[in-house]
């Protein structure tokens, strides 16, 4: 669906190591991993075409990078005029209804909102190559801390090193 929404640079190829290839292939790996969550991750695929068509005006999710170096998403709601939803960044936790409403249930644990927050940041850390190339957590990127290899997650990709508060953070389990 993106790679036919959004416009592709002359001569380039959507499955090329562009920011458009990057989230289709996340988008990918998180509906084989997660099942469960297709139809909310199609719904933020369709946050995500929005995102990469307007203009940075009118982007429906924006980052904030706070003091401290944690970040949080601003995201437009699609329904509500002049709503704004919050997600936290180490968690991906949304302030939306839908997300305190599936809060308690681990079977839909996910809104929209995080899940598009979620497969913009991973896709845009992998295309950096920020991922765990730097030795620490990869989802605070404290050093010196105690690494857990991840098993399994939401938020974080098999294999990748977390300290202990994100593990605990997150609900991921660890290898």
């Amino acid at each position: 669906m993106i790679e036919s929404s959004v416009a592709q640079p002359k001569g380039s190829h959507p499955r090329t190591n562009t920011v458009v290839g990057r989230i289709e292939r996340e988008i990918a790996r998180l509906k084989a991993a997660r099942p469960r969550l297709a139809t909310r991750v199609e719904r933020a695929e369709h946050i995500l075409v929005t995102q990469l068509s307007c203009s940075n005006r009118s982007r429906p999710l924006k980052v904030r990078v706070h003091a401290d170096g944690s970040r949080s998403f601003a995201v437009r709601s699609g329904s509500k005029l002049r709503k704004v939803y919050t997600v936290k960044g180490s968690g991906f936790r949304c302030g939306c209804p839908d997300a305190h409403r599936k809060a308690g249930s681990r079977r839909h644990s996910a809104c929209k909102h995080g899940i598009a927050c979620y497969i913009l940041e991973r896709a845009l850390r992998r295309l950096s190559g920020t991922g765990n190339s730097g030795g620490g957590c990869s989802g605070c990127s404290a050093s010196g801390v105690e690494l857990f290899e991840v098993a399994d997650s939401l938020t974080f990709f098999e294999g990748d090193l977390v300290c202990r508060e994100c593990a605990a953070d997150t609900a991921s389990e660890t290898a």
